[in-house]
């Protein structure tokens, strides 16, 4: 198994505990941890882009610590009979927990705060912050990371309204509004996620 990218070492600990062995690509000069790359039956990827190249050696899965494949060769792999396998709602609660977060730092003007800290001043017009209570924030998308960034504003009293394929109606079975055409609902909208 070679990882491209630091994981937790429980995770490292489970594939040796399971007899296999692993690499790790943060612990090897480049050009070691580009051979091991090469030799690997098993990758396990977080972010890196893997080369189409990568399906014509002995690589029979690919595991990724994540959703999103898109930084996976699928047609190739799929050609080359190589197993892609992913951790659906792996990190939804960090990837929610920070979109809100920055939606906070916007609507109370973190980046000027911490601006005009720096130069002593503690008052202007640049800090006036606004609440996310109240305000409407329009989801797009609710998989497992969209469901729980909606649970979040929510529970800021924002008001939700969903686009997404998976749900058809006027209202989800949380509640939340049920928006038609990204055109017609965008422009009712104060946030966008």
């Amino acid at each position: 198994v070679h990882v491209t990218e630091p994981v937790h070492p429980d995770a490292l600990e489970m594939l040796r505990a399971a007899g296999l062995e692993v690499t790790e690509a943060a612990e090897l000069a480049a050009e070691a941890a580009a051979e091991a790359l090469a030799a690997a039956e098993i990758v396990l990827v977080r972010t890196r882009p893997l080369p189409e190249a990568l399906m014509a050696g002995p690589v029979r899965m690919i595991a990724k610590h994540g959703t999103g494949v898109d930084n996976i060769p699928l047609a190739a792999a799929r050609a080359a009979g190589v197993v892609v396998a992913n951790t659906p709602g792996a990190n939804a609660a960090a990837v929610a927990e920070h979109t809100l977060m920055l939606m906070l730092a916007l609507a109370k003007r973190l980046p000027a705060a911490r601006a005009m800290a720096a130069t002593g001043r503690r008052e202007g017009p640049e800090l006036e912050a606004a609440d996310l209570a109240g305000r409407r924030i329009l989801v797009i998308g609710l998989g497992a990371i969209g469901r729980r960034v909606a649970a979040l504003a929510a529970a800021f009293g924002m008001e939700v309204t969903v686009l997404a394929r998976s749900v058809s109606g006027a209202r989800t079975p949380e509640g939340y509004r049920i928006a038609e055409s990204l055109a017609g609902a965008l422009p009712m909208a104060d946030v966008l996620s």
